[in-house]
């Protein structure tokens, strides 16, 4: 258990940068020299396990061939852990080359300063940070890529297919990024450099960025720990800040403080076993207002791109198949004006989408639960209904879960999920009598033939989620 005032783990805050067109012109330039450093390193990397691939299939391939299967996993195993570093070099190594590689090859390198200077956080922290994210994801799923691949193959044998899955491309290897994904870079901040009063931040090189007045950043209490992991990204119209930060913990329950058990649904996100009901955030009239305004530029944007005469005349010099593809790719001044519309209300609608779930659960965590308890819902099989798919995903219950697990975990709230296939709905919370008329969907009311209980289908069903906390088959969540 965590005392008061003890540090708790790093926390994250993103901050919308007020910017002028030097600024956007400066982080969209850092964002290029990220996206270039991050393929470069990749290329690399890729050369070195090509290299270790091929060593490693001769050494094998020299191996007597009657030898055990034992005796070759070994050799295989004792050829890895001695070989491999003379061929695969660390992060740090490639990152002493690039800063060689900068200094020497203006021809390719040279772009990097264009604007004058250019911040070389930007440099080295992709390579330090984000390649080392993506190797350490390479590595921790290994395993699992490595089956996958497997029974790929299979199945390709199986249809008389020729094509090849090449390790390590195929074993969840960091990948190249392509223009449209590289949104983001990684920055320095430290705290001398955030004037909470005039609400600005200074970053190097560009100096001072106002940001958000409707925005607050917390005061550290703890000044000789500096904010960490500062990132600088892009949505295609906005730019952001956000970096971690450590925040001492408070307590909110007591001794005293009831539990929760959480029922998901798709009218209702969720119904607690306290009776408090969350709505559903897509039945918000905001949010449907938004929804109906987008369609609405769509249906425009489509009909420019069907009448307009400039398309008009592309489309006479292709073929069907090949103008389906090129007339999203195609602009003209009135087509661009509408998708930047659009991509704007879509930013507004996630954001104030965003806003209200992260409201529903504050308000939940406020009420001093002791502990919470979801239900396990089986989504991905849900999704193959058609009836309900498109009503699923507008509802999202993993989202809302994930956030309420989330606000629990600052104020130290267990949270955990019962047996997914325990009957909550069908099971009485009063006496622990199975009712099978409750497998309909459609009976809202739940009614127990032995103790005659008359209560709401899914607050019954709430409240034995809750008495499930002690179960074996109960998994902590979040």
């Amino acid at each position: 258990m965590v005392r008061e005032g003890e540090i708790t783990s790093n926390r994250a805050i993103k901050v919308r940068l007020m910017t002028n067109p030097t600024q956007e012109k400066f982080f969209k330039h850092h964002i290029n020299i990220s996206k270039a450093v991050y393929n470069w390193t990749v290329h690399q990397m890729l050369d070195d396990y090509e290299k270790y691939d091929k060593a490693k299939t001769e050494y094998l391939d020299s191996l007597p061939k009657d030898l055990s299967e034992e005796a070759y996993k070994k050799a295989k195993k004792d050829f890895e852990s001695t070989h491999k570093k003379d061929y695969v070099r660390s992060a740090g190594d490639i990152r002493k080359l690039l800063r060689i590689t900068v200094k020497e090859d203006k021809e390719h390198w040279g772009w990097l300063n264009k604007l004058g200077q250019f911040d070389s956080y930007a440099l080295h922290f992709t390579i330090t940070s984000n390649i080392n994210n993506a190797l350490k994801k390479f590595k921790d799923n290994y395993g699992a890529n490595k089956a996958r691949v497997a029974n790929k193959r299979k199945k390709y044998k199986e249809r008389g297919s020729n094509k090849k899955l090449t390790y390590p491309y195929s074993y969840g290897f960091p990948q190249y990024k392509k223009p449209n994904k590289a949104k983001s870079y990684p920055t320095n901040v430290k705290v001398k450099d955030i004037d909470r009063e005039n609400h600005r931040i200074r970053l190097p090189w560009i100096g001072w960025v106002k940001y958000s007045k409707h925005q607050d950043i917390p005061m550290f209490e703890f000044p000789s720990i500096n904010v960490a992991n500062a990132v600088i990204s892009t949505d295609g119209v906005h730019f952001y800040l956000s970096f971690g930060y450590y925040e001492p913990f408070k307590p909110l329950y007591t001794e005293d403080s009831d539990s929760i058990g959480v029922d998901l649904g798709m009218k209702n996100v969720a119904i607690l076993s306290n009776g408090h009901i969350v709505p559903n955030v897509a039945d918000n009239p905001k949010v449907k207002k938004y929804l109906k305004k987008i369609s609405k530029l769509k249906r425009k944007l489509s009909w420019l791109q069907e009448h307009s005469e400039v398309f008009y005349k592309r489309k006479q010099e292709l073929k069907e198949d090949e103008w389906a593809k090129a007339k999203w790719k195609m602009d003209t001044r009135q087509t661009r004006k509408i998708k930047e519309h659009i991509k704007k209300l879509q930013i507004k609608l996630n954001n104030y989408k965003n806003n209200l779930l992260n409201n529903q659960c504050h308000e939940i965590v406020m009420t001093n639960p002791k502990r919470i308890a979801f239900e396990n819902l089986n989504v991905k099989g849900m999704q193959q209904n058609k009836h309900i798919s498109s009503k699923l995903q507008q509802t999202g219950m993993y989202t809302f879960k994930k956030t309420l697990a989330w606000h629990a975990k600052k104020h130290n709230i267990p949270c955990a999920e019962i047996d997914r296939y325990y009957a909550s709905s069908q099971t009485c919370s009063n006496c622990g009598t199975k009712n099978e008329k409750m497998k309909n969907l459609k009976i809202r009311t739940f009614v127990c033939p032995k103790c005659g209980l008359v209560i709401d289908r899914d607050l019954n069903a709430a409240i034995n989620i809750d008495k499930q906390w002690d179960s074996p088959k109960t998994k902590p969540f979040g």
